[in-house]
């Protein structure tokens, strides 16, 4: 009879839990998917979406879920649509380059945790820097004049790798000459000048090929 079936079923499997996957069961927080921009350029747009589904992996069908996004030391602003998905933007942080860890949590409890990493952007002329600047150095006759370039982009984030242009131009009492800069390999460049004579000298840093 059906009814020895279910006792048989029941004596065997006494902790079973049957989902009926007709309704809307709650979340399993192990059951939490994230994805989106963990990887991008400093400037650019920032976003996660973080889908929710029950204990069967059928995605939840309604939102007012307890769900918080935290990278580094921000808040990030999280937006319900009410459809069992919450969108993460995080654009409006204005992050600086580095790496940032990320922590999503669910009714206080955390459900997924990973670095999100900001890149500098292309190198930009306005942003770039000479460090320290040519108008505080003093230099005796005979002894070499040295700075740097650092560059940067557009948001001031100092770049990490090399691969830039520059060229260096002196003038002064001996008359008009160029520096070579050398790349140092993490986004920055030695300049050394030997003046010539006494005087007051102008340097003029251009980026090639911008």
């Amino acid at each position: 009879p059906v009814s020895d079936v279910l006792y048989a079923l029941g004596t065997e499997f006494p902790d079973a839990k049957i989902v009926n996957a007709s309704f809307d069961a709650p979340t399993d927080i192990h059951n939490i998917m994230v994805t989106g921009t963990k990887s991008m350029y400093s400037g650019s747009p920032g976003f996660l979406t973080v889908e929710l589904f029950d204990a069967c992996g059928k995605t939840r069908l309604v939102g007012g879920e307890d769900i918080t996004v935290k990278i580094g030391d921000y808040d990030a602003f999280i937006d319900d649509p009410n459809d069992g998905s919450y969108v993460v933007d995080f654009t409006d942080l204005n992050l600086q380059c580095g790496t940032y860890p990320t922590v999503v949590m669910y009714d206080d409890a955390v459900a997924d945790a990973f670095d999100i990493i900001i890149a500098p952007g292309s190198t930009d002329p306005l942003q770039t820097a000479l460090e320290p600047v040519p108008s505080s150095l003093d230099s005796c006759l005979g002894a070499w004049m040295t700075f740097t370039i650092q560059a940067k982009d557009s948001n001031g984030c100092h770049q990490i790798r090399g691969g830039d242009m520059f060229q260096v131009a002196v003038d002064g009492p001996t008359g008009h000459e160029e520096a070579l800069p050398v790349e140092n390999g993490h986004g920055t460049y030695t300049v050394s000048y030997l003046p010539g004579a006494h005087g007051d000298y102008s340097v003029t840093v251009t980026p090639i090929c911008y």
